[in-house]
């Protein structure tokens, strides 16, 4: 409560000045209420809902309620009501049956200028034009054959400049921050492929992967600012009196500023000039910028993440390194370069990857139902009802997983499970909305993490333990009391004094209703809703909540309700049934700026637009032959990689393997987008720099997102200014990747119903926000064996694909499941895969493994709260 409660006490006056309207339309709306069979939801207080439930981290806060309410539930962000879905059943029942009804993403203040006038695939409504967007990202972006082919080249060159980083530190004896590595690499991949810039050069200033970095450090702190708009939707205006619309004007015009960069300076065979074929060959309509910044945002971290809690648990695990790197020792050899066919037979490595992804999954993804009501788990399900699919909860669901919280790829040597359509685990996403860059991320990851195995072993700094290494997580993308109490006083004292109007809307509300079987939520407060059960890490506290009120539970987040989907059978239920219901993303005010006018791939409503966007990116940019398209490029980075290692090697020194996942994956991804033949370190750095503003933006209190009335309140509090400048400066960093491009480049989940539907026997509102708990989903006891265990053996006994297996959904769900699996899964195993064969890794303060911290921080995505900092050994 600090962020909100000590400033100016003119608008505490103000607030209680409209008390009685407030009052008057929350009992205006509670008249007009219908019975109906609404999911579970916790208790909640008067203007703030659930927010005082909601810790630091989301996804674990939501876990734990809906542990207490069920795998369905019902909480309020402020006034705006989310749909948590905390298990595998659960998101199996939605995606068979409401696939189409969720397949849009909400759109909140932050992200809503990524939407770029409608044209971007992450956020464009379901529909023809999203299906067209897709299949073109798909077909000729994110496709395998492209990835593989097209940017091979400056993949390996990105990958061979942060090697020899490593090497120089290694030399030293010196550390390295692997967190920074990471983004610093997969954005100058994606960079490179942006512009089609096949050359690594230097030039003077930053480049535009720097540019996008730094921009994405602005934009992450955005997402934590405090919103009105998203907690209380009628005090909207809130956000500009706060400077918050003007925060999230500059961010975006940052980002725009670099997107446009990015365009100008991009050369022929980039990604631009792969969107900008199909446009015209095909004559479609769409912006290709807006297309781009969407995807390099989602793909930087999201692969960089993945390769920090990859080397971390790695390192907490010296007897899984050890077996993996003699994997890749006894396919690679003595070799000098790795193949991607050497790659494809590292059966156990791919088993720690997608234990990883299981276990550390984003966190929650967004979803938005329809305009009609559904029945979801025998719940009523209003319309336009925001989802929260929490993938902690559900890849942690023990009906899947047994031991669900420990680490043990072996698990997926027994079981076939892919990254698509294993119930229980989604981590790139279910249904229509899945990430259409999983071929491009995985095929990254991969080619890093197998050049970091192979050329060096990997120690803590300061002799520490593996197991004294800190796996706490950190999560910036939901609001949490801590940040919402934290902030700037204003934001308090104005809410408080328009707590009358929030009061009188509540009512209002309340009348509408009708006697429906609504999901079981936790006790609410007044105004927070669920806030106050929702810790530091929110997955877990979604997961926490889903075992005392089930895999359905209904959660409030202020004013603002999300269904909470947190078992693998209800993920099941939802994306069997539900899986179109399902299949937008409702508006985060945050992520406005990412949403490209509309024009993105990842917001875009569903309709025929997404399923063009959503075409675009699976067979052009995402698939397997994109990803091997990129094959030198990702060879080079990798490559650069290992040198950096050989550096600290040699000397000693421990490396920071956060920083050095951070750098190669960017730079891969930057390359990728550009097609640039060289790297590109000044882009790299720009856009690492921006991803730091990015993650505080996504936990910085937003009105809008809680209380979307309010969401005027925002711009009051500067956070609507805020944003703007975030999102230009990233829009900067995206035009000069496409103007950089060369040659061949290119550029969960919260849903909302439009429908009431039924959810496991529960009534789902209209407008409900779904939160498809991963962490509770890929954790269910009832489909992991000791969920919570790192064990990749359990992968060795079943086959468990990314996509389609229940309880495993790494890459999402559904229509909306991600894209760019192919290339998120190549790259993945590329850099683990290095990095297990060249390296021996240590703990760089004398440390044993199990010390090892492994702790986690909930900002965007759910990463570690403290950056990997190990020392490399030569091995090779």
């Amino acid at each position: 409560m600090e962020q909100i409660v000590f400033n100016s006490h003119p608008f505490l006056l103000t607030l209680f000045a409209l008390f009685p309207i407030l009052f008057f339309a929350i009992f205006k709306n509670k008249i007009r209420s219908k019975k109906l069979n609404l999911p579970p939801s916790p208790p909640k207080l008067p203007l703030i809902g659930n927010l005082h439930q909601i810790g630091n981290l989301p996804h674990k806060s939501l876990q734990d309620l809906s542990l207490k309410h069920g795998q369905f539930m019902f909480v309020n962000l402020g006034t705006t009501p989310y749909l948590v879905v905390s298990t595998a059943d659960a998101l199996e029942e939605i995606t068979k049956n409401h696939d189409i009804t969720i397949s849009n993403r909400p759109t909140n203040t932050s992200v809503y200028p990524l939407k770029g006038n409608g044209q971007d695939l992450l956020y464009h409504p379901y529909g023809d034009h999203w299906k067209q967007l897709r299949k073109i990202s798909a077909m000729h972006l994110m496709s395998k054959n492209v990835v593989n082919h097209r940017f091979q080249t400056l993949r390996d060159e990105e990958i061979s400049s942060m090697l020899e980083t490593i090497h120089l530190s290694s030399l030293k004896g010196e550390e390295i921050n692997i967190s920074d590595m990471m983004n610093t690499v997969v954005s100058s991949v994606l960079h490179r492929s942006y512009t089609g810039n096949y050359k690594r050069e230097e030039k003077e200033g930053l480049s535009s992967s720097m540019r996008f970095l730094n921009w994405d450090v602005k934009f992450k702190k955005l997402l934590g600012s405090l919103c009105v708009e998203d907690l209380f939707p009628i005090l909207a205006l809130m956000d500009r009196f706060t400077g918050f619309k003007t925060l999230v004007k500059s961010t975006y015009l940052e980002l725009d500023s670099i997107m446009e960069t990015l365009i100008n300076e991009r050369e022929k065979e980039s990604f631009v000039d792969v969107l900008i074929h199909q446009r015209d060959n095909d004559k479609l309509d769409y912006d290709v910028k807006a297309i781009m910044q969407g995807i390099f945002v989602a793909g930087v971290d999201s692969v960089a993440l993945e390769l920090e809690w990859l080397m971390a648990d790695l390192i907490k695990h010296p007897e899984v390194m050890r077996k993996a790197q003699e994997e890749v020792q006894r396919i690679v050899g003595s070799k000098s370069k790795i193949s991607n066919d050497e790659i494809e037979k590292m059966h156990y490595l791919k088993c720690v990857i997608k234990e990883t992804m299981r276990l550390h999954p984003a966190g929650v993804v967004p979803r938005e139902t329809s305009s009609k009501w559904i029945k979801v788990g025998g719940y009523d399900i209003p319309p336009k009802t925001k989802v929260f699919v929490n993938l902690y909860s559900i890849q942690r669901d023990p009906k899947q997983w047994e031991n669900p919280d420990d680490f043990i790829p072996e698990r997926f040597m027994e079981n076939n499970i892919e990254f698509m359509g294993s119930k229980g685990y989604i981590p790139f996403g279910f249904g229509r909305r899945n990430c259409p860059g999983m071929a491009f991320g995985n095929t990254l990851l991969e080619e890093i993490i197998v050049n970091l195995l192979y050329r060096f072993d990997w120690k803590l700094p300061d002799g520490s333990k593996p197991e004294e290494l800190n796996m706490e997580e950190v999560s910036q993308e939901i609001v949490i009391m801590e940040q919402i109490l934290s902030n700037s006083n204003p934001f308090l004292l104005t809410l408080l004094a328009l707590f009358p109007l929030i009061i009188f809307a509540l009512i209002k509300k309340n009348n509408k209703s009708r006697k429906l079987n609504l999901p079981p939520s936790p006790p609410k407060l007044p105004f927070i809703g669920n806030l106050h059960q929702i810790g530091d890490l929110p997955h877990k506290s979604l997961h926490d909540l889903s075992l005392k009120h089930g895999p359905f539970m209904f959660v409030n987040f202020g004013a603002t309700r999300y269904l909470v989907v947190s078992s693998a059978a209800a993920l099941e239920e939802i994306s069997k049934n539900h899986d179109i219901d399902f299949s937008n993303r409702p508006a985060i005010a945050s992520l406005q700026g990412l949403k490209g006018n509309g024009q993105d791939m990842v917001y875009h409503p569903y309709g025929d637009h997404w399923k063009q966007l959503r075409k675009v990116g699976a067979l052009h940019l995402l698939n397997k032959n994109a990803v091997n398209k990129f094959q030198t490029m990702r060879d080079e980075e990798i490559s650069s990689m290992l040198k950096t290692l050989d550096v600290h090697n040699v000397k000693g020194e421990d490396v920071d393997i956060t920083d050095i996942f951070n750098i190669v994956v960017s730079n891969i991804f930057l390359r990728s987008y550009t097609g640039s033949t060289h790297k590109e370190d000044k882009t790299t750095k720009k856009f690492l720099d921006w991803d730091v503003k990015f993650k505080k933006l996504m936990g910085a209190f937003c009105v809008a997102d809680m209380f979307s009335s309010f969401a005027w309140v925002d711009r009051f509090t500067g956070f609507t200014t805020l944003l703007k400048n975030i999102y230009s400066e990233l829009d900067g960093i995206m035009d000069k990747l496409i103007n950089e491009r060369e040659k061949e480049s290119y550029v969960d989940v919260l849903v909302r119903l439009r429908d009431w539907i039924k959810v496991g026997g529960y009534d789902i509102p209209p407008n409900t926000k779904v939160l498809v708990n991963l962490f509770a989903v890929q954790r269910d006891p009832k489909d992991w064996e000791k969920p919570d265990e790192f064990i990749p053996e359990r992968f060795m006994e079943k086959h468990v694909d990314f996509m389609g297996s229940k309880g495993y959904v790494p890459f999402g769900f559904g229509r909306r499941n991600c894209p760019g699996m192919a290339y998120g899964i190549a790259l993945l195993e590329e850099i683990i895969a290095n990095l297990l064969y060249r390296f021996d890794w240590k703990m760089y303060d004398g440390s044993k493994p199990e010390e090892l911290s492994m702790e986690e921080i909930s900002q965007f995505v759910v990463t570690r709260k403290v950056p990997l900092r190990v020392i490399p050994v030569r091995r090779v």
